[in-house]
C-alpha cells in the first residue's frame, strides 16, 4: 500500500473539504478520507502471479520469463515518464511563484484575481505531485515482484539460440491448446504447424513435377 506523507494527506483533505461551505456531513467525509488513504492502486503480488503471468497465457517458465522482462521494461519506462511529469510539475510551481511575485509589485483588482488563479495552478501541481509520487510507489512495488521472478528464472538468459527457439515453439504449442483461433488463423496446434490448403497444393505440384 502507498505510504502517503502526513502533509500530503492534509493537503488533499483541505482541497476536498473546501468544496463544502456547510459543515453538514464534513465529519463523515473526514473519516472517509482517513479510511481510504491506503487504497492500493497497483497490481498485487497475487495478481501478478495468477493473472498477469497466468499459466494459460504463459504456460512455461520460458514464456513467463519473456513476459517478466517485458513487464520490467514497461515498468522502468513508466517510472521515467513519472520522473519527467514530477519535474515538470515542480518547475511549474517555481515559475508560477515567480509570476505571482511580479504581479504583487503593482496592486490592482485584476492582478489580485490573476494571483488567485496562479495559486490555483500551484495547488493543482502540488496535487499532481502527490498523485505521481503515490503512483510511483505502487509501480515500484510491482517492479520488485517482477524482478524477484526475473531472478528466479534468469538462468534462461544463458541458453543458446537453438534452445531459445525450441522453448519458444514449445510455449506457443502449449498455448494453442487454449486458443482455438491459433489453428484457424495460424495453423498452429499442440503438435506443431499444419499445412494450409494452398501449401498442400503447392507440395502436391512439386511432387508431380518430380
Amino acid at each position: 500500500m502507498a505510504i502517503i506523507k502526513e502533509e500530503n494527506k492534509e493537503l488533499e483533505h483541505k482541497m476536498i473539504l473546501t468544496l463544502f461551505q456547510e459543515n453538514t456531513n464534513k465529519n463523515s467525509l473526514v473519516e472517509l478520507l482517513n479510511d481510504i488513504k491506503d487504497v492500493p492502486m497497483g497490481r498485487s503480488e497475487f495478481q501478478i502471479h495468477h493473472f498477469v503471468l497466468n499459466g494459460k497465457e504463459f504456460p512455461t517458465e520460458w514464456s513467463k520469463f519473456q513476459q517478466t522482462k517485458l513487464e520490467l521494461h514497461i515498468g522502468i519506462q513508466s517510472l521515467m515518464d513519472m520522473y519527467f511529469q514530477l519535474i515538470e510539475a515542480q518547475t511549474n510551481i517555481e515559475l508560477t511563484k515567480a509570476e505571482i511575485e511580479e504581479l504583487q509589485i503593482e496592486t490592482s483588482k485584476i492582478n489580485s484575481a490573476k494571483i488567485k488563479l496562479k495559486q490555483i495552478n500551484i495547488d493543482k501541481n502540488r496535487f499532481k505531485i502527490i498523485s505521481i509520487q503515490r503512483t510511483a510507489q505502487e509501480k515500484l512495488k510491482e517492479i520488485i515482484v517482477f524482478y524477484t521472478i526475473f531472478n528466479d528464472l534468469k538462468d534462461l538468459n544463458l541458453i543458446t539460440n537453438e534452445e531459445n527457439k525450441y522453448l519458444e515453439e514449445e510455449a506457443w504449442k502449449i498455448k494453442s491448446m487454449y486458443n482455438a483461433e491459433f489453428k484457424n488463423r495460424y495453423g498452429l496446434t499442440p503438435d506443431g504447424f499444419i499445412k494450409f490448403p494452398h501449401e498442400k497444393i503447392k507440395q502436391e505440384l512439386i511432387q508431380l513435377e518430380q
